[in-house]
């Protein structure tokens, strides 16, 4: 599936790496599944990060990572009624946002297409 950027959240300085990283992925072809992301930059990049469930609510499922430089991420998907919503408003197939996973730093939303 295809990854397209529709919302960019504040970060702090402190993880600008990060941040740029996945500032990246935008239009990037991804694989996503509860175990593993993968994703394939338009540059031709490719990255491959494990996922480990953390928590699932009403309307999301979280899961947590870690990018090659150490830092640590939160990979948070829609489900249920929050992706059916997500569906009719962006006629998308499934959306994640990746962020840190400090309070006070960054977060980037994606839909998928096909």
């Amino acid at each position: 599936m295809k990854a397209k950027i529709f919302q960019r959240n504040i970060m702090n300085n402190a993880e600008q790496v990060s941040y740029n990283l996945v500032n990246s992925f935008d239009e990037a072809e991804i694989e996503l599944n509860s175990q593993t992301i993968k994703i394939k930059a338009k540059n031709g990049e490719t990255f491959q990060y494990k996922l480990a469930f953390s928590e699932r609510d009403t309307f999301t499922e979280t899961y947590l990572g870690q990018f090659d430089n150490g830092s640590k991420f939160r990979l948070t998907k829609p489900v249920g009624v929050a992706l059916e919503m997500t569906k009719l408003k962006s006629s998308a197939i499934d959306a994640f946002s990746l962020g840190s996973i400090s309070p006070t730093g960054w977060a980037i939303h994606f839909y998928l297409f096909t």
